[in-house]
């Protein structure tokens, strides 16, 4: 029993370092690479949705200057064409209602807008 016991101990020795080194090189290469992702990966409120994207849902020109007025004149528009009152679809309210969300956090933190 006593032998048993041992086994077990070292076992979990073997895999707690294991782990500890895993998690040591995950983090280390998180600091490397955070950097440049950091900004990439910006957690919107919209969800997951990039500017880019945005910009293409609401039919924005990336190569004419983003206003606020610009992102709720197209919102507005896309928003009752697709009212499921009138046939719409609510998916792609909801789609239009983050890319609004999106870019008007694009604006307000000075993002870089393709």
């Amino acid at each position: 029993m006593n032998q048993l016991t041992r086994i077990i101990l070292i076992g979990a020795q073997v895999v707690g370092r294991s782990l500890m080194r895993a998690w040591k090189e995950a983090g280390d290469k998180a600091v490397k690479e955070g950097g440049r992702q950091a900004a990439s990966r910006f957690r919107s409120k919209a969800g997951d949705i990039s500017v880019k994207e945005s910009l293409g849902i609401l039919n924005v020109d990336p190569s004419k200057p983003l206003t606020e007025e610009t992102i709720e004149e197209r919102f507005k528009h896309l928003f009752e064409q697709n009212d499921p009152k009138k046939g719409g679809s609510f998916y792609l309210q909801s789609k239009v209602m983050c890319a609004k969300i999106r870019l008007q956090e694009a604006l307000q933190n000075k993002e870089e807008i393709q």
